[in-house]
């Protein structure tokens, strides 16, 4: 049984900013979950592929006739994310309809490759 001097002098230890700091535990980070299957395995760059649409951006050229003439028109582009690598590619589409999708995805296929299914 502790005597009442040693039940003080812990009441006071206990309370004491930088003996908590000294004696104190660590942090412990916690144990992260498993990552996804896709995540894991070692693929290509956009085998896998997310696809969206973000707009709108101003997009302007100026013609080679006059000094100072620019053409300016409002764009949406399109954003293919790799799932594995999490890479981005930016494409110009004039609309979000199928018509312009297709030639947009085709050419997204000629520069970086067909994407697994």
């Amino acid at each position: 049984m502790a005597s009442q001097g040693t039940v003080e002098c812990e009441k006071i230890v206990d309370k004491c900013v930088l003996c908590r700091k000294v004696d104190g535990k660590s942090y412990q980070a916690p144990i992260s979950p498993p990552l996804p299957e896709f995540k894991v395995q070692r693929n290509q760059p956009f085998s896998l592929v997310a696809v969206d649409f973000a707009g709108f951006l101003y997009v302007k050229t100026s013609s080679g006739n006059e000094k100072g003439m620019v053409k300016t028109w409002i764009s949406l582009y399109s954003l293919y994310t790799c799932c594995s690598t999490r890479v981005v590619h930016l494409d110009l589409v004039p609309n979000m309809s199928n018509e312009a999708f297709i030639p947009n995805f085709r050419r997204f296929v000629a520069r970086r490759g067909k994407p697994c299914m």
